[in-house]
């Protein structure tokens, strides 16, 4: 559940917000679809012009918890493979609107649809959490070394990015491990 007037809701009243989402006789949705910079997370583009449909699932007692499906007119002007992307859809009644953002998600390459009026592809994603949902195998061994490096190189081999996707506790970051450990 997002706060009622937590970004990007924030210059709007809680009442304004309730009176859009409950007591508004008639409300029009509409939805967007932003590119992120896979490192600072900052937008690079908003592509809600290719955004032709799309739906996002949550499930969270998966091992990765959110998944969308989000159809672009073939021409977006976006990487798949380096970008991640965040859906949005917005709710208007009365003169206001409140964005409700649906997650963050890495997207796959997409698929083409063929025979569509409209051509256009399928970009299927998984949120930020799958990039923690890779095997590291049945053992790992370090070498003298200190915990926090270690965990750190184990994720960093995963392909997060420690910087802005994730942040480690440092507190016992001098905490070495005995000379082998498995």
């Amino acid at each position: 559940m997002q706060p009622l007037t937590a970004p990007p809701r924030d210059g709007l009243t809680q009442a304004q917000v309730l009176s859009v989402l409950r007591d508004a006789p008639a409300v029009e949705y509409s939805r967007g679809l932003e590119v992120l910079d896979l490192k600072s997370l900052n937008v690079i583009a908003d592509i809600s012009d290719w955004f032709l449909s799309g739906q996002v699932a949550r499930d969270c007692d998966a091992t990765v918890h959110g998944t969308c499906s989000l159809v672009v007119a073939a021409d977006v002007p976006v990487d798949f493979t380096a970008q991640l992307l965040r859906p949005y859809m917005v709710c208007s009644a009365g003169g206001v609107a409140a964005r409700f953002n649906c997650g963050v998600y890495v997207p796959s390459v997409p698929t083409t649809n063929f025979g569509e009026s409209v051509p256009s592809m399928t970009v299927a994603g998984s949120d930020r959490l799958s990039q923690l949902d890779r095997p590291v195998g049945d053992a790992y061994t370090m070498f003298d070394a200190h915990y926090l490096t270690e965990v750190q190189n184990v994720l960093i081999s995963a392909g997060v990015l420690l910087n802005h996707d994730l942040v480690l506790d440092g507190t016992a970051v001098d905490a070495a491990a005995p000379l082998l450990k498995t």
